[in-house]
């Protein structure tokens, strides 16, 4: 009742009309039907704070970052129900149930970190490596409960005992800073694979680029370590030193085989020969390394 005499006065007043009795009358209303004592702005639109597409008066989740897709009621998208919304979610394809670290993965589940890349054949970071790390520290500091492996990866140029020694001091170094930034040591297993386990093509510059990589395993919760047969055999990695470029060329730890003694390539001697795979039989030829094929 108190509305249709609010519609009449306005109506007898000023001869408009304003159907909603939201105070914008209906010629200029481009929400009509509003409902009764929601805000709306110049346009007869109901608020929306946030820019979301959802009105205020329905939206439960009122402060959705800015371009985040959001469901019917306001909220950011959640693919795959494991409760990191999806524009946080470095692994948006979780089974159901699975447990989660605050970046959405889960055991067995992996990511690459990208940018973090180090100086040229060598295990030292790069300053943007270091930024893009601090994250990762503060997703395990915040994920108490898991434990991760460090991978390293090569592209193929170069021997395969020079790629292994050279990806596992990168995966150390990575170790390294985590620990450094205070993540527990006992939590972190760094593994240097080489090139065994490319993503792209080794034939291309970009795929040699795609193939030189650092991942972040999940290897479980502490739960679930002691059904990890892989855990059960593999031991922790000891803590050493931050890396810088002339610790590459040391001989990797006795409790890690894998790697062999192999001098580093130094920046200024890409063309120098490696003298582990000569051309023939016949006559020895240097191997060139362009600037392209370097790692980095």
């Amino acid at each position: 009742m108190l509305v249709g005499l609010r519609y009449n006065f306005f109506d007898a007043q000023y001869g408009v009309k304003d159907a909603d009795g939201d105070g914008v009358t209906d010629e200029m209303d481009e929400c009509p039907g509003t409902p009764s004592g929601v805000q709306v702005d110049s346009v007869g639109c109901p608020l929306d704070g946030d820019n979301d597409g959802v009105a205020d008066y329905l939206d439960q989740c009122p402060n959705t970052p800015a371009g985040a897709k959001v469901n019917a009621v306001g909220c950011p998208l959640d693919g795959d129900n494991d409760g990191v919304v999806d524009a946080d979610d470095a692994c948006p394809d979780t089974p159901a149930g699975e447990a989660v670290m605050s970046n959405g993965c889960a055991k067995d589940q992996a990511v690459i970190l990208r940018g973090v890349n180090f100086e040229l054949n060598s295990a030292k970071l790069t300053m943007n490596a270091e930024t893009i790390l601090n994250d990762v520290a503060a997703t395990l500091t915040s994920s108490p409960g898991f434990n991760v492996e460090l991978q390293g990866h090569t592209d193929s140029t170069g021997s395969d005992s020079y790629n292994m020694n050279l990806s596992q001091n990168r995966a150390k170094s990575v170790k390294n800073y985590l620990v450094g930034s205070g993540v527990g040591s006992d939590r972190l297993t760094a593994t240097g694979y080489g090139e065994e386990q490319p993503v792209a093509s080794n034939d291309t510059k970009e795929g040699r680029a795609e193939n030189r990589r650092v991942e972040l395993k999940v290897l479980g919760s502490d739960g679930a370590m002691g059904s990890d047969p892989m855990m059960d055999d593999e031991p922790m990695v000891e803590d050493e030193p931050m890396l810088d470029d002339s610790a590459v060329e040391e001989p990797m730890v006795e409790d890690e085989p894998m790697v062999e003694e192999e001098p580093m390539v130094e920046d200024d001697a890409a063309a120098e020969e490696m003298k582990d795979e000569p051309a023939t039989e016949e006559e020895y030829q240097p191997y060139e390394m362009s600037e392209d094929e370097l790692d980095y």
